[in-house]
C-alpha cells in the first residue's frame, strides 16, 4: 500500500498488525479478512468504507475520521473511540465484537449496532437518540450522561443504565431486560 490517497479500493487479507498507515485517505475502499491489529490509523480518513471479517485489536485511531463507515464480523476489542475525530463520526456494527470500547462525546444519532458483542464497553457523554442496539450482548456496559432517547434496546442483554443519569425519554427496553435499567436504583427485580 504505497499510495497515500485510495479510492474504491479492495484490500484482502492484508496484515497491517502493528504498521503504521497514518495520514492515508480511504474513500469507497473495502477491506476483508485484514489485519489491523496494533496498528497505527492516526489522523487517517475512512469515508464510505466497509471492514469486513477483519481484527482491529487495540488499534490506533488518534483523531481519525470515520465517516460512513461499516463493520461486519470484525473484532475491535479495546478501540478508544474517544480519540478518533469528532467530525463526520458515523459508523454502523454488524455482528462485530467491541469490547472494552469507549465512546466518549460522540454524536451517534441513529448509530445500528446489530447483533454484536459490546461487553464491558464505556458509553459517557454520548448522544445516541434513534440508536439501535438488536440482539447485542452487553454484559457490563454503561452509559453516563447520554442522550438515549429514542433509543431502541428491547433485545439487548446485559447493558447498565441508570436512568437519573442518562436521559431516556422515548428510548424503548424490554420488560424482560429490565434489571440494566433499574440495577441503579437498588430496585431487586425477581
Amino acid at each position: 500500500m504505497k499510495p497515500a490517497i485510495h479510492t474504491n479500493e479492495t484490500f484482502h487479507g492484508q496484515d497491517y498488525a502493528r504498521q503504521s498507515l497514518r495520514g492515508r485517505e480511504f474513500d469507497g475502499c473495502t477491506f476483508s479478512g485484514c489485519n489491523f491489529s496494533y496498528a497505527d490509523l492516526g489522523g487517517c480518513i475512512f469515508s464510505d468504507c466497509t471492514f469486513e471479517g477483519c481484527r482491529m485489536t487495540l488499534t490506533v485511531v488518534t483523531d481519525t475520521v470515520l465517516r460512513r463507515v461499516t463493520v461486519k464480523k470484525s473484532d475491535l476489542r479495546g478501540g478508544d473511540f474517544e480519540a478518533a475525530s469528532e467530525f463526520g463520526f458515523e459508523i454502523s456494527c454488524e455482528e462485530s465484537r467491541l469490547d472494552k470500547c469507549a465512546f466518549v462525546r460522540r454524536k451517534m444519532k441513529d448509530t445500528p449496532f446489530r447483533g454484536g458483542e459490546l461487553r464491558e464497553c464505556y458509553f459517557a457523554g454520548c448522544d445516541l437518540p434513534g440508536a439501535v442496539f438488536d440482539g447485542c450482548v452487553m454484559t457490563g456496559s454503561t452509559f453516563e450522561q447520554c442522550n438515549l432517547s429514542g433509543a431502541d434496546l428491547r433485545t439487548a442483554i446485559g447493558y447498565v443504565i441508570d436512568p437519573l443519569n442518562n436521559r431516556i425519554a422515548k428510548a424503548r427496553f424490554s420488560e424482560y431486560n429490565l434489571t440494566g435499567l433499574v440495577s441503579s436504583l437498588g430496585v431487586i427485580v425477581e
